[in-house]
């Protein structure tokens, strides 16, 4: 079962929920969506629903579909035939040439924007996922991983700071436990975190690091030092704790993205970013290099 104020329901949502008039109605949280049905975290414990028929009709004129992190409503025994109105939500444009949006997220209070300190670490990158934080209504805070590959952990904090204005900037590392410690204040009984960053950045590994134990399969890094890509969906867990190595519960909310190749993120009010992640790297980005007299050192355009 799950107390539906620790998965975040307050006045606001019940409120909204009794404007719908429908006393049959259950109020319901999406956890994950496999093709053309959803897992719902609900009172009675976790529920398998598919949307109402009617719900599909509606979209091709605007109105949205369910996604993970919705406050639905559920007609007994398994059907959402109702969405409240989103506080939040990240948004992007599906693959392909049209322009078909895709929630990714919803109802989000903080956005983890995981950048690597290695090759691929880009400001230009994370520059661009502040911003759809921000303008998804989500708290932006910035996670530095794998800062044990990093001899000047300091210099990229303050290359971070140069573009991530009043936003948080923490840097750790999955291997050592370094600074996840400062990531639990974040974690709070009631409120949504969600995991944004590229693919191999250390989503899975992070989201396991908070759990205390493993509820997202990882793989070992790539030959050249890499992460690899492993997230292929996006998940709603209940994690037990306040803290990354403490299993008493307390429950809290992680939805968790998975990498993207076309990730032209939006906030649910903003406008759209329409450019694919690795054209990013050609453009304006800070990386760790290692020049020839073997010192890494941070290098901004």
């Amino acid at each position: 079962m799950f107390p539906l104020d620790s998965l975040g329901w307050d006045a606001a949502f019940a409120a909204a929920f009794d404007q719908l008039q429908d006393d049959n109605l259950l109020p319901a949280r999406v956890a994950a969506q496999h093709r053309g049905e959803y897992v719902l975290f609900a009172e009675e414990g976790e529920l398998r629903a598919r949307a109402a028929g009617r719900m599909f009709h509606d979209h091709e004129v605007g109105a949205p579909l369910p996604a993970v992190g919705d406050w639905v409503g559920v007609t007994p025994p398994a059907t959402i035939t109702a969405i409240l109105e989103r506080r939040s939500a990240f948004i992007r444009k599906t693959a392909g040439k049209d322009s078909t949006e895709q929630v990714l997220a919803a109802n989000v209070d903080t956005a983890f924007l995981l950048a690597g300190l290695d090759d691929d670490f880009s400001l230009r990158r994370l520059e661009r996922y502040i911003t759809s934080a921000w303008e998804s209504g989500a708290a932006p805070i910035v996670v530095l991983t794998k800062a044990d590959l990093c001899p000047d952990v300091g210099d990229a904090v303050l290359a971070v700071e140069s573009v991530a204005i009043g936003v948080p900037v923490h840097p750790i590392s999955n291997v050592s436990g370094e600074g996840l410690d400062a990531l639990e204040h974040y974690v709070q009984p009631g409120r949504t975190v969600v995991l944004l960053g590229s693919s191999g950045v250390g989503k899975s590994t992070l989201l396991n690091r908070l759990a205390g134990e493993e509820v997202m399969r990882t793989r070992a890094v790539a030959a050249d030092g890499t992460g690899r890509h492993t997230t292929t969906h996006r998940e709603l867990f209940q994690l037990p704790g306040g803290g990354p190595r403490r299993r008493h519960t307390r429950p809290a909310r992680a939805p968790v993205l998975g990498g993207r190749r076309q990730c032209s993120l939006r906030g649910h009010r903003g406008p759209r970013h329409d450019v694919p992640l690795p054209r990013l790297r050609t453009r304006k980005r800070a990386r760790l290099c290692r020049p020839r007299s073997g010192r890494q050192r941070i290098a901004g355009a």
